[in-house]
């Protein structure tokens, strides 16, 4: 089942993108920086488009901060899954709609 988690988890992250992008793209990224300390814990988003080989930031279309809560979900799946503690979750749509994760630690 967790695996199954993080893959849903992983969808929602990409619908979010997917609706916050504001024209047609050729590429959509977004880097999520996850940082724990203890108890505490924060999610920062970098959202770019790239349209025509120029690459334009926005915000996340998530007005109740929804993307930090499944950040922080799945970061606590895959970490007591895998033991993996990373530090950026990069997502990255292309216009086909293929879709790429690299985790950084």
């Amino acid at each position: 089942m967790t695996i199954e988690s993080q893959v849903q988890i992983l969808n929602r992250l990409s619908q979010i993108m997917y609706f916050s992008a504001t024209s047609d793209y050729e590429r959509l990224e977004c880097v999520f920086d996850f940082e724990q300390e203890g108890k505490s814990w924060s999610v920062e988003s970098t959202f770019s488009c790239e349209v025509k080989d120029e690459k334009k930031y926005f915000l996340l279309n998530d007005d109740i901060d929804e993307t930090s809560k499944l950040v922080f979900e799945l970061h606590s799946l895959m970490q007591s899954h895998t033991g993996g503690d990373w530090r950026k979750l990069v997502i990255i749509i292309d216009n086909n709609d293929k879709i790429k994760t690299r985790f950084i630690y």
